[in-house]
């Protein structure tokens, strides 16, 4: 399996936050701004119980590749990326 595919499926088969407390979904089809991935590496509305900005300690990503996450979080996140 591909490196592409392996971290489609942590996404979308493992979507829910792992970390104690937390009960939000990484990925949510079509809504990024609710989305926890959106969250965490935007900053911006991070529940309290999810941790904190990603990466952790940074650097964090750029506003071009958050834009990017963002699009594909309500364009196309829902497609494996051989369906793409």
């Amino acid at each position: 399996m591909s490196s592409e595919m392996t971290a489609f499926n942590s996404l979308t088969l493992n979507n829910k936050s792992g970390e104690t407390g937390c009960t939000e979904y990484y990925e949510l089809f079509d809504d990024a701004v609710d989305s926890l991935l959106y969250q965490k590496v935007s900053g911006m509305g991070i529940p309290g119980t999810c941790g904190v900005r990603m990466p952790l300690g940074g650097p964090y990503l750029s506003a071009t590749d958050i834009q990017t996450i963002q699009d594909w979080l309500v364009t196309g996140s829902y497609m494996a990326p051989s369906d793409q």
